[in-house]
């Protein structure tokens, strides 16, 4: 059975996930490398054990030290110097590795739900477009919503658009197994969106300018860099 490794961001292993199931799946081993945003570290690995454990596909799920593996899946970086505006990270690992992209046509996470709200925002502070509508987001759902994040996110967003419940979370099963529960997940680029897209969870983003971390395919998701947008009903 093949193992893997991986030292990206919490998204970037998200979107690593299909190739990993489409190679057979196997151990999956978590990596320290300066370049990522926030370093792997053993206690980290924590975060997304229970996540990823629980997907048939995939066995144990380690800190890497240094150990051989059948599959670096840091590879996918090699396209980002001449695809960085042009594909998404899950169409980077795809194509990096020569798997058909009708594997993103299935879900690649599958998790039992976790009822909190009809509506499951995330905001963080990275990847923003100032033009998205979160006033009327708030107007439309705030009585509906609970947020998924830190507390500082959740503070946030509060100081900004107004008082929603947060979800308690001690790791990322527990983030999506939230989103699950919901009947519409809306956030911006980061890993909850990363989950609700490999769930195929209906999803409306925020699409950042300066970034092509979205998911534009046939799953679940609407996504605007813009202001003049129709937020979809909740019923």
């Amino acid at each position: 059975m093949p193992s893997f490794q991986h030292a990206g961001d919490a998204g970037d292993i998200i979107y690593s996930l299909p190739v990993v199931r489409f190679m057979g799946g196997g151990d999956f081993y978590l990596q320290a490398e300066d370049f990522t945003r926030v370093k792997m570290t053993p206690e980290r690995v924590g975060m997304f054990k229970r996540l990823l454990e629980a997907q048939y596909y995939i066995g144990e799920v380690k800190f890497h030290y240094g150990r051989a593996t059948s599959v670096d899946l840091n590879f996918f970086r090699t396209r980002m110097t001449d695809h960085l505006w042009d594909e998404t990270l899950v169409e980077m690992h795809c194509r990096a590795f020569g798997v058909p992209e009708t594997e993103l046509d299935k879900p690649w996470i599958n998790v039992e739900p976790r009822r909190e709200a009809d509506v499951i925002i995330n905001l963080t502070p990275r990847y923003r477009n100032r033009e998205f509508p979160w006033k009327e987001v708030y107007l439309k759902y705030g009585s509906r919503a609970a947020f998924v994040g830190s507390k500082d996110e959740h503070a946030q967003f509060v100081s900004h658009y107004g008082p929603i419940p947060h979800c308690d979370t001690k790791d990322l099963m527990d983030v999506a197994m939230v989103i699950k529960g919901s009947k519409l997940f809306i956030g911006n680029q980061s890993c909850p969106l990363a989950i609700a897209h490999a769930m195929h969870h209906p999803t409306f983003c925020e699409y950042s300018r300066n970034a092509c971390n979205g998911m534009v395919r046939k799953i679940n998701c609407t996504g605007t860099a813009g202001k003049n947008v129709e937020l979809p009903d909740v019923i």
